[in-house]
């Protein structure tokens, strides 16, 4: 509800950024397995971008909390997210760390390949 820098968004942790919408046909596998990204994902947040928090009301409950509205389209234009469902993965040094990529698919293969990664890095046997 208050506005809000991009550059502030990613301060503390890393950031999924998910541009999504309720009318999209394609965002529902996205926003359907968001719950799922949360758990495996503990260490980004996970913010949901959308045009209007109004369509928020027709997201789960559970994952309603995480939407951030994208005021004029101004940070789909800077990141370069065209289309939904589209993501990025903002980093806390203010860089991307992945992305940005468009389509439903292309979106969660980026997901699963940094759950992957994660995952890779917690067996490896620290030195």
């Amino acid at each position: 509800g208050r506005p809000m820098m991009l550059a502030s968004l990613a301060a503390q942790r890393a950031v999924l950024l998910l541009s999504v919408s309720v009318t999209c046909g394609s965002c529902a596998a996205v926003l359907d397995r968001v719950p799922d990204y949360i758990d495996r994902l503990p260490a980004l947040d996970i913010v949901l971008l959308m045009s209007d928090r109004g369509l928020a009301a027709g997201l789960p409950e559970q994952i309603r909390d995480r939407v951030a509205v994208d005021v004029a389209q101004s940070t789909s234009t800077a990141l370069q997210l065209r289309y939904v469902p589209s993501a990025v993965i903002l980093g806390v040094d203010g860089l991307l760390a992945g992305g940005p990529v468009q389509g439903a698919d292309e979106v969660m293969e980026l997901v699963e390949d940094v759950i992957a990664q994660f995952d890779e890095a917690e067996l490896t046997p620290r030195q």
